[in-house]
């Protein structure tokens, strides 16, 4: 791991940034390409489904099912994303950008999304193969290739874990999530390696959250399953702990790497959601617009934490993106007054829907 990195990281989150519009001369890098599911898709699944629809005749059409209607937008949130924002301030520099994130994306294995259309997948593998095919050759400058991937894995692991009588899991139990998520966790380190030959030499790896801090596990039953709160939390840990070795050996190789982890702040504005004028901490905005929103309805969400029981509303991607653009510019952001409330916002949340389905 390089150490300035990690530094850099922790300054921008004990600090908070305010946005600031970007040139070529504020970035550090030349370019962006982004790599994950739907915390960072700014639409792409979406348009894959239509596209796929479009190409099929009934019957086979009514197989493929269109983009969750919980989704208006075409994406797993009611407005903008971080990864969007980042990727206009690069745009309006006139810098490369990529987004090859997929909602419901997994590390692996590498399969179709539909039996009947092996040649369309979105995990990991493919992403990184959509790269390599729009890039044959060496990029010139300094790209950074940013990854967020690991949560619908990890939720899914987490999900079918069985739990012992007091909610937790048995020694050889928790054995095997720490193995399962150390390969996931390599895999993902792996992924990124391949992009290497086509001029990658710097990768930024974003942490899971604590799952046990989002409303899909501190939700009250029936909405929630408080039960496996204490295990989510284990199974992100076990995970980002992984990725941190992982991410190590990388750097060992002379990558240069970076590992975010936004958890503290995240606390923070669940304990504080005044400060940043929300009154709705733990409630997710579809409670109370319901599962089939129209665009119209999407206005009522800035006013809640969360888009759905894992999903960050607008308001915090936003956040997200200013604490990513201190990374990312050269020079520290100036900071306003009341710039400080922002670190209490940060959206640390990853995957797609839930556990029990994958939108």
């Amino acid at each position: 791991m390089n150490n300035l990195h990690r530094l850099a990281v922790a300054a921008g989150l004990a600090l908070g940034v305010a946005s600031a519009p970007a040139d070529a001369g504020t970035l550090r890098y030349s370019g962006i390409h982004f790599f994950g599911d739907s915390l960072t898709d700014p639409g792409n699944a979406a348009a894959l489904l239509e596209g796929v629809r479009a190409s099929l005749s009934p019957p086979l059409r009514d197989l493929v099912p269109p983009f969750p209607p919980a989704f208006p937008l075409g994406k797993a949130s009611d407005g903008p994303l971080w990864s969007e924002r980042i990727a206009a301030d690069f745009a309006a520099a006139g810098l490369r950008t990529g987004n090859f994130a997929f909602a419901s994306a997994q590390v692996g294995p590498d399969e179709p999304i539909f039996p009947l259309l092996p040649g369309v997948s979105i995990n990991l593998p493919s992403q990184i193969r959509r790269f390599q095919a729009a890039t044959p050759g060496p990029l010139p400058g300094n790209d950074v290739a940013v990854f967020w991937i690991g949560n619908n894995d990890m939720l899914g692991l987490i999900g079918g874990a069985g739990l012992t009588p007091d909610n937790d899991l048995s020694p050889a139990d928790r054995d095997t999530l720490a193995a399962q998520a150390a390969g996931l966790a390599g895999l993902v380190v792996d992924a990124a390696a391949l992009l290497r030959p086509h001029g990658i030499e710097d990768f930024v790896f974003l942490k899971l959250p604590d799952f046990g801090l989002i409303p899909r596990f501190n939700l009250p039953d029936p909405f929630g399953d408080p039960a496996r709160a204490g295990v989510a939390s284990l199974g992100a840990e076990l995970f980002n702990d992984a990725l941190a070795d992982a991410v190590e050996d990388l750097a060992g190789m002379g990558a240069r790497t970076a590992l975010f982890d936004f958890d503290m702040a995240l606390r923070a504005a669940l304990a504080d959601p005044a400060a940043l004028g929300v009154e709705f901490a733990g409630l997710p905005c579809l409670a109370i617009i319901g599962l089939t929103p129209s665009i119209a309805d999407l206005a009522q969400c800035s006013e809640h934490f969360f888009y759905d029981d894992i999903h960050p509303t607008a308001a915090l991607h936003a956040v997200l993106a200013d604490e990513f653009r201190r990374f990312v510019h050269v020079q520290p952001i100036p900071l306003p007054a009341a710039g400080w409330l922002l670190l209490v916002a940060v959206a640390g949340l990853g995957g797609l829907g839930r556990a029990r389905r994958r939108a």
